[in-house]
């Protein structure tokens, strides 16, 4: 589904905010309230790559078309509702066979109603029934290609390569750019945290290891852009996830009781970051 949404309520002036990272890079933030989202454009020779397409609550294809007039391709690192919200206004997308079922569920009507009214509760956005109605319905028909650890993507002069990465869900990815010291994480890597506390997340054993990968190949990025929050990182806020799991996996960090994304949880904290997770799912 493409076009924008009914003009209701404090969405009614919604736009894409765009941050060129360099002239063929960019960052693209869909905002809700105060939520934030990040997609990101890479422009090669040849053809381009969009890392994500949020939440949809916009016309993402319209605001890439106004950016690169390159064919697009689609690829997603991970299944969740604010990753893939724009997958079916292009032809395809890519995404891990692990994370199908993932989103699929997230793709269901149903599901994403009632997700998106807990997030306008909890945002104190206004969304009118129309605009709902349009979130709900936003992944009908998106079609997805699998994608596996180790592929790449060539786009000309531009090459990145997947790595599979499960944590935040059993098919996480993030995507390197060797050539370009750039490494795009999602939800793996944030600045404020991960959560592992979601039905169909890894343990934390799991995801340390995939943080582990990431770190031998640290030589090899010295730029981390994430799907929320703070942007870009340094390679600095891994070896920080690497110390807050290790901790609660050795029972050095005691988890605090709390609820992330409405999940109960324990909140293990190290520094400025922090990992959401389950008492009983440490382990896989």
């Amino acid at each position: 589904m493409s076009g924008d949404l009914p003009q209701k309520g404090k969405l009614m002036e919604f736009t894409y905010a765009v941050t060129p990272l360099s002239a063929d890079t960019w960052r693209i933030d869909e905002a809700m309230g105060g939520a934030h989202t990040y997609a990101y454009l890479l422009e090669g020779a040849e053809r381009a790559l969009l890392i994500d397409t949020c939440q949809g609550l916009g016309n993402l294809r319209a605001a890439v078309e106004q950016l690169t007039k390159k064919p697009v391709l689609v690829a997603n690192t991970h299944g969740h509702l604010d990753h893939i919200g724009g997958n079916a206004a292009f032809a395809a997308a890519y995404l891990t066979e692990a994370d199908l079922p993932v989103a699929q569920e997230h793709g269901d009507p149903a599901y994403r109603r009632g997700m998106f009214l807990r997030f306008a509760q909890e945002l104190g956005v206004l969304l009118g029934e129309e605009q709902l109605a349009a979130l709900a319905h936003r992944c009908e028909g998106a079609r997805y290609l699998p994608m596996a650890q180790g592929d790449v993507f060539e786009l000309g002069g531009r090459t990145l390569r997947v790595l599979a990465t499960p944590g935040h869900t059993p098919g996480s990815v993030c995507f390197l750019e060797e050539g370009r010291g750039a490494l795009y994480t999602g939800d793996t890597a944030c600045a404020r945290g991960v959560l592992l506390s979601l039905p169909h997340s890894c343990g934390v054993a799991t995801f340390r290891q995939s943080i582990r990968s990431l770190r031998a190949l640290a030589d090899r990025f010295t730029t981390i852009h994430p799907g929320h929050h703070e942007a870009p990182l340094g390679p600095e806020v891994l070896e920080k996830y690497d110390a807050c799991a290790t901790g609660i996996l050795e029972g050095r960090v005691q988890g605090i009781p709390g609820e992330s994304a409405g999940e109960a949880c324990l909140l293990g904290r190290w520094e400025d970051i922090s990992i959401a997770y389950r008492a009983d799912h440490i382990f896989d």
